[in-house]
């Protein structure tokens, strides 16, 4: 009667012309775009996502703020000028630069490139987020393959069923009220097929906005090479490699450094000072000396206390990080153990309960044909074995989405399926 559905569904999610053709069949091939790879997503969203490019500025922004503060180490020049008396008027040039400054530069300039790791870890957890959206959406689109075929299947199947009923019923061997019943499944099972065409539609226009480019193809992902080429990372990879913990180990690091810098903050600063006068009658001797300045406001009361208020934050941040780690190790065994489900239970037994009703399925039909069997027991299994087929090909894109959230909390996700002879900087 038919091809047997577990023939179209390899394991590789593969051959997706045919889903694509399903639910793109209006849109203009004269210019078609070729194929598109998951590499070249993640690719176009680390090259061209808003939040990216606007982080990449924020450490632009915090560069020169480093910069800012190492010229504190330069020298300075003022002019001073203005009449003293109605007749005695002067000017004077003073230079200055800092020789020590006990400390207190060298903690601005700690604090300042903290913040710039700071900036950079939090650009790789935009990042990630970002690729993972991204990769989320292409498995999505690609996992909508399976579940057009099985329904596009189960439709061929009950609308051959009704023809064969539609012959029976002129022949008179078949009632009205089976016709009915029939037709009426045919009609439930092409609005099933359009809500999956809607939905896969409604992922590529997503797809599509995010890439900011029309998607048309895609290349199909193989489970074998994916597996191979990102092995399943354990927890040490994992609480190293994961962006959202890294960006937290940044912040404590910056907030440790703001502290010494505050503590720091009012102690003296030594420089070198030169000043040349100059009057109506000519110029008075270059000055040149040593200049001690400190700062001792409110006894070092109000000092001593944001020290301890940045202290207590470092403390916070230090929490946060030890809370995170422990979600973060809960979804990562969360997903291994669903990873491990799918491929050991839920798969398998779902494609032994498509064989088995595709065997009872045949036989019901010709039991039916014979006379052996009622209608009802015919749809009813037709219904059963189209609901198994797209249960399996759920299982098998909720199984590739755990993997690709798998390798997004490590990081890895971002160089998944290079190209070979491509590596990106």
């Amino acid at each position: 009667m038919h091809k047997p559905f577990l023939s179209l569904l390899v394991p590789t999610i593969a051959s997706v012309a045919l889903a694509c053709s399903l639910y793109l069949a209006n849109t203009p091939t004269a210019n078609a775009a070729p194929p598109l790879s998951l590499y070249e997503v993640i690719d176009t969203v680390r090259s061209n996502h808003p939040q990216i490019l606007e982080q990449l500025a924020r450490i632009r922004s915090t560069e020169q703020n480093l910069r800012a503060i190492e010229s504190q180490s330069l020298p300075s020049f003022s002019v001073d000028a203005g009449a003293r008396t109605r007749d005695q008027s002067g000017a004077s040039l003073t230079a200055s630069m800092p020789l020590v400054t006990f400390g207190k530069l060298e903690s601005q300039l700690d604090a300042a490139r903290e913040e710039i790791a700071v900036e950079r870890a939090r650009l790789v957890q935009i990042e990630a987020q970002a690729v993972e959206r991204a990769a989320l959406l292409f498995v999505n689109f690609l996992g909508y393959e399976g579940k057009l075929i099985a329904a596009t299947l189960s439709l061929n199947e009950q609308s051959n069923l009704l023809r064969r009923l539609e012959r029976r019923f002129g022949s008179g061997y078949t009632s009205g009220s089976d016709l009915r019943t029939v037709r009426t499944r045919v009609q439930q099972a092409q609005s099933r097929l359009n809500d999956l065409r809607l939905r896969a539609q409604e992922t590529s226009d997503e797809l599509s906005v995010l890439l900011n480019r029309p998607i048309e193809d895609l290349v199909p992902l193989n489970l074998k090479r994916l597996d191979a080429a990102s092995p399943t990372p354990d927890w040490k990879s994992v609480a190293a490699g994961n962006a959202q913990l890294n960006l937290l180990r940044a912040q404590i690091g910056l907030a440790n450094r703001q502290v010494k810098e505050q503590a720091l903050s009012d102690r003296s600063t030594l420089s070198l000072v030169g000043q040349q006068p100059f009057t109506e009658s000519g110029t008075d001797r270059f000055r040149v000396g040593l200049e001690l300045s400190y700062n001792y406001n409110n006894l070092g009361a109000q000092n001593m206390a944001k020290v301890d208020q940045l202290r207590a934050l470092v403390t916070a941040k230090e929490q946060e990080l030890e809370q995170s780690m422990r979600e973060i190790e809960i979804r990562y065994k969360s997903l291994l153990s669903n990873i491990r489900t799918a491929e050991t239970v839920s798969i398998p037994l779902t494609k032994k309960l498509i064989e088995g009703l595709e065997e009872n399925t045949l036989s019901l039909d010709r039991l039916y044909q014979a006379g052996r069997k009622s209608l009802f027991e015919v749809i009813n299994t037709y219904r059963e074995l189209s609901d198994a087929r797209i249960q399996l090909a759920e299982f098998e894109t909720d199984r590739l989405i755990k993997r690709i959230s798998l390798l997004a909390l490590t990081g890895q996700l971002k160089t998944l399926h290079r190209p070979e002879g491509q590596v990106k900087p």
